[in-house]
């Protein structure tokens, strides 16, 4: 392995699929962020071709969740990174590419091109299914002719969106605005990359989720990263399900437009009892090496 400059990362990413927190913008704010000059490392072939990159901070293809602990603080300082499926820019190359560093939940979509720890998954990602959810269609069309709207980040300026959502996750959570500041920052430096949406129940913002999004050469790659939603008191009315829906809708419109599959990552799998599994199916990640 060879360190690589942020320019032939980007331009590796180019020609691969790659999930948001790994693509180059996020690369570039994470490391800024650390005061650090990103150390990105690079895997080339026989004939000098870059076929493999990633980024890399104590020996661990950077970020997750195991930088969170090393980190401390300063890992808040870079915002919400969700629970991301480590998909890096891998080409297709004649035998498995050993990383010599720790990736704890690489992507399934890298099963056979990139070194693994025998069988063994850490976790599995909640993957959108295609599904019509016809309930679901029936409660949102309800919301609408209630008065209800959704404003998605397209038709936002960045600073609206990210004051919106900051203070609907703020108040769902229990939290202060203020500690949810470095998110703030995250969400307006990188609103090129970010994707979700506000839900006005009438005049009244009620839901707000942020995803995180990356179109690469087969994918067009969506990862849910976090939410706000009022609590409704209304059993026919969830505010929550009418934004999932109304986003993965959103998401695959979005594919179609870029003619790339639709990749939707709700973060990590936990189980039937668990909400995604009404919107997902697990994929196992592995433990690349």
């Amino acid at each position: 392995m060879k360190r690589i400059s942020l320019s032939e990362y980007t331009a590796l990413c180019t020609q691969s699929d790659v999930s948001p927190n790994y693509s180059p913008q996020f690369v570039e704010y994470y490391f800024t962020k650390l005061n650090r000059k990103p150390v990105i490392k690079g895997k080339y072939d026989s004939t000098g071709r870059l076929i493999a990159a990633f980024p890399v901070l104590f020996l661990s293809v950077f970020p997750n969740s195991i930088h969170k602990r090393l980190l401390g603080e300063a890992f808040r300082g870079l915002g919400d990174i969700g629970q991301p499926e480590i998909l890096i820019p891998v080409l297709p190359s004649e035998s498995r590419i050993t990383l010599h560093c720790f990736a704890p939940t690489a992507s399934p979509l890298l099963l056979g091109r990139v070194q693994q720890l025998a069988q063994y998954s850490l976790k599995s990602v909640a993957i959108a299914r295609s599904r019509r959810h016809k309930k679901l269609t029936h409660r949102v069309e309800a919301f609408f002719e209630n008065g209800g709207k959704a404003y998605f980040t397209d038709s936002l300026d960045r600073n609206t969106y990210a004051d919106l959502y900051i203070r609907l996750h703020a108040q769902r959570w229990g939290l202060s605005e203020y500690t949810l500041r470095h998110t703030r920052d995250q969400i307006t430096n990188l609103y090129d990359n970010v994707f979700g949406l506000i839900l006005f129940d009438k005049t009244e913002p009620v839901a707000a989720q942020l995803c995180f999004t990356y179109t690469g050469t087969t994918f067009h790659y969506v990862d849910f990263i976090n939410s706000g939603v009022k609590i409704s008191h209304d059993n026919q009315l969830s505010y929550g399900s009418v934004m999932m829906l109304l986003n993965l809708r959103k998401a695959e419109e979005a594919a179609r437009l870029r003619n790339r599959k639709l990749r939707y990552s709700f973060g990590f799998y936990y189980g039937q009892t668990d909400y995604k599994a009404v919107w997902a199916e697990p994929e196992n990640t592995f433990i690349g090496l």
